[in-house]
């Protein structure tokens, strides 16, 4: 499960992620129609791969190609 939340009064435009509903946090950004990892999460370092940063730049690329940004979004899988 990954919690998504726009990045409000900042300079940059995209998301902080929260991985298993955790304080946790990374960073997705949003750069014109491009969509980067920006800071990965503590358990993606933990893990040794960017898993929840992949799924959490997915989920933002789609919602930037729909053109719906919007302001929390929560993914959960099984």
């Amino acid at each position: 499960m990954i919690k998504l939340e726009r990045i409000k009064n900042s300079g940059s435009s995209g998301y902080f992620y929260h991985p298993e509903n955790t304080d946790d946090v990374g960073m997705i950004e949003i750069k014109g129609d491009e969509v980067f990892i920006a800071v990965q999460s503590n358990r993606d370092k933990e893990l040794g791969v960017p898993y929840y940063a992949n799924k959490a730049r997915a989920e933002v690329l789609r919602l930037l190609k729909a053109g719906n940004l919007v302001d929390t979004k929560i993914l959960a899988w099984y």
